[in-house]
């Protein structure tokens, strides 16, 4: 919850400076920020967010010092790193403590007449990271496919512009969307699969995005079955899915006119003898066939069939899939940066453009030949769905979503690192894929 300007003033001011003076006593200097040099809105981002942890009661915070040692440029970079940082460490949208914990509400001093526009623009992002963070936070007991999608349908009743589509179990079977039937077929019928859409409605000219989003409800692994320190946080498998609901969201209320359809595939990778095995060749959507050499490389087959539906069906002219991928991709950038691939290189431009409006941290990686081939290895299918060399784990993972489209534009996003914060889930990459898909041409 954002307080602007309340009437009631706290003890302590936070204040932000060029430089902090020698002088300050010890406790003066807790509540003075000395901002760095060149701005990067991600770097401030995760200051601010290491700044919140440690201020566990209530203080006013001088936005307006902020804003007077930053270009106009930077000035919504700025505020959403705040606002967004200081949500995600404050307030969990999904708590079933009995006692709820003591909440912390800074009251921002901002001169709403100079900053007012830039003010309204960040607030807008707030009910959409929050019920990103409620969809990712629910565990696997409360949050099925089914609950999924009622959840988000009872979300999206307030907003007229937009169509949601939802294809169940005998649809897909239809149309033999086989990837995604495949990975849920261990579980039961209360978490049988489903393919959840959301356009907006009344823009069908122009280029067609479609932000896809894996919907991996809890992912056990299936036969190779995770260990046991593996298996905690995997209620957040779903996280892509949620993150393109969200940016969906914050597109709606917004009521920006672009393009755009979202797409999560939502499935719970079960356990049980009719689970997935290895050996197993499945063919899918785009007939391609994929020789199974591991149940738990299971979030890019749902992908794939998405991928192939947002072409074949949908028309799209791009498709970014966003997804808690690899595990590879902790072990290169650690929960700093956010790697984007990307097919059409001058995308990237357009994709960090956006991020450094919302005040988030990408970098881009390479779709090359060599992986492609390492895909390709299976003696009896068109692919296998994991290949055993240890290295570019994230990249041979992209290399094989990229398959399952023919003329569209692709990007791929990896948050596998970068979807928690200290065991809480976070809306990583929302208002990036927003500024990206709000000016998507």
């Amino acid at each position: 919850m954002i307080n602007l300007n309340a009437p009631k003033k706290f003890t302590y001011t936070l204040k932000a400076v060029n430089k902090k003076s020698d002088n300050l006593s010890d406790l003066d200097k807790k509540f003075v920020f000395e901002m760095k040099k060149p701005f990067i809105s991600g770097d401030f981002y995760k200051n601010m967010r290491d700044l919140f942890v440690k201020q566990d009661f209530n203080i006013n915070i001088d936005l307006n010092s902020f804003l007077e040692l930053v270009d106009k440029k930077d000035y919504i970079g700025l505020i959403n790193a705040i606002f967004s940082s200081h949500e995600s460490t404050y307030h969990l949208p999904c708590s079933f403590k009995t006692t709820p914990p003591t909440k912390v509400h800074h009251n921002f001093m901002v001169d709403m007449k100079k900053y007012g526009s830039y003010i309204n623009e960040a607030l807008t992002f707030i009910s959409a990271e929050s019920f990103t963070r409620k969809l990712e936070g629910l565990p696997a007991n409360m949050l099925s496919p089914s609950k999924f999608v009622d959840l988000v349908k009872q979300e999206f009743a307030k907003f007229s512009n937009v169509e949601i589509k939802v294809l169940d179990k005998k649809e897909l079977t239809k149309k033999q969307m086989n990837l995604i039937l495949a990975v849920g077929q261990a579980s039961n019928q209360t978490n049988e699969p489903k393919l959840l859409s959301i356009s907006l409605k009344g823009k069908s000219s122009g280029k067609k995005l479609v932000l896809v989003g894996k919907g991996v409800c809890f992912d056990t692994g299936g036969l190779n079955l995770k260990p046991s320190q593996y298996l905690e946080g995997m209620q957040y498998d779903m996280s892509g899915a949620a993150i393109v609901v969200g940016t969906m969201m914050a597109l709606a209320s917004s009521k920006t006119n672009a393009n755009v359809t979202i797409l999560a595939p939502l499935v719970v990778n079960d356990i049980g003898q009719d689970g997935l095995k290895v050996s197993d060749v499945i063919t899918s959507y785009s007939k391609q066939t994929v020789e199974i050499t591991n149940t738990d490389a299971e979030g890019r087959l749902i992908l794939a069939d998405a991928i192939t539906y947002a072409e074949k069906d949908l028309k799209a002219d791009t498709i970014l899939t966003i997804a808690t991928l690899t595990g590879a991709v902790e072990i290169c950038f650690s929960d700093t940066f956010t790697p984007f691939w990307f097919t059409k290189r001058d995308q990237f431009i357009q994709v960090q453009n956006a991020a450094i409006n919302a005040g988030e941290l990408v970098w881009e990686m390479p779709l090359h030949f060599e992986y492609d081939a390492r895909m390709k290895s299976s003696k009896i299918a068109d692919m296998v769905n994991s290949e055993k060399t240890r290295g570019a784990g994230s990249s041979t993972a992209a290399c094989f979503l990229s398959f399952f489209r023919k003329k569209a534009n692709f990007i791929h996003v990896d948050i596998a690192s970068t979807n928690e914060f200290k065991h809480s889930p976070l809306p990583i990459m929302v208002k990036t894929l927003y500024y990206f898909a709000k000016n998507f041409k």
